[in-house]
């Protein structure tokens, strides 16, 4: 393990493991749920908390910290290039009863990572920044990745203006009680990304079976989702022969048969579920 540095005994990455556990459950804190888990939405009290204590961490770090028209949290190690960004980062907000991993996990350990790379090689050559998506689970609102839509420049006011939460709070009234306001429609995809990573949980179970501790994405699942509607014919259960029986559960036993035989013939990475 050439050139990582020990410390009272340890290796320079045990210590590092140790501050994102530690991390881990300080950021998990904010949101944290009695029913168990993390319940942090977008534009709660517990997600203003959570980025509001993400931007002082930033800000100790020695980051250029700033937030968007909508609730994105960035900081940036500025490189000798400044025209040029490498981009790090996950989503703040999360499922109800979320766990810890998910979203702030890329998170703190991007911000982690950036402070390793200062500490130990100066300033970079390209911008480094970490940012913290306001938004990426639709598990307020009915609406989906309105953190990173606005980061490239394909969030639209018309799909967010008339939707309500659950418990019919409208998704404007909610962003503007935050403090923010999508105000620029005519913004353009930041021209300065050069790359984004992104450390996060696999979930799935690949690299639980197959015993290893990282893997590299080559590309992410599509989804497509379909509502299909079997119509049977309802007779009596002992008077009608087969022969006469039109039963919906029974077509579409068949339907589903096929659908997942079907996917298994074509194989990986294609997957199928009813």
């Amino acid at each position: 393990m050439e050139g990582l540095i020990k410390y009272d005994g340890k290796l320079e990455v045990e210590n590092l493991a140790e501050e994102v556990v530690d991390k881990l459950e300080w950021l998990g804190s904010f949101g944290k749920d009695p029913a168990g888990g993390v319940s942090r939405f977008l534009y709660s009290k517990e997600w203003i908390d959570a980025q509001q204590a993400l931007k002082r961490w930033m800000e100790s770090e020695g980051l250029d910290v700033q937030f968007d028209q909508i609730g994105n949290l960035s900081g940036t190690l500025k490189g000798k290039d400044t025209n040029e960004t490498i981009l790090t980062g996950s989503h703040i907000d999360t499922v109800k009863n979320g766990g810890l991993y998910d979203g702030q996990y890329g998170i703190v350990a991007g911000i982690l990572a950036i402070k390793y790379l200062k500490e130990h090689y100066g300033q970079p050559k390209r911008n480094l920044e970490i940012v913290s998506l306001a938004e990426e689970e639709g598990s307020r609102f009915p609406y989906c990745f309105w953190g990173s839509k606005n980061v490239v420049g394909m969030a639209s006011w018309k799909d967010v203006e008339t939707i309500t939460d659950f418990k019919g709070v409208p998704f404007v009234e909610a962003m503007k009680e935050s403090g923010f306001a999508f105000k620029d429609e005519s913004k353009v995809s930041r021209q300065d990304l050069k790359a984004f990573v992104e450390i996060h949980v696999e979930q799935g179970n690949v690299l639980e079976n197959e015993k290893k501790s990282v893997g590299v994405v080559h590309s992410i699942v599509g989804q497509r989702r379909f509502t299909i509607e079997v119509t049977g014919e309802a007779n009596h259960a002992g008077t009608t022969p087969m022969g006469y029986r039109k039963d919906a559960v029974y077509a579409a036993s068949h339907m589903i048969y096929e659908i997942i035989s079907l996917a298994k013939q074509q194989g990986d990475p294609l997957v199928a579920t009813v």
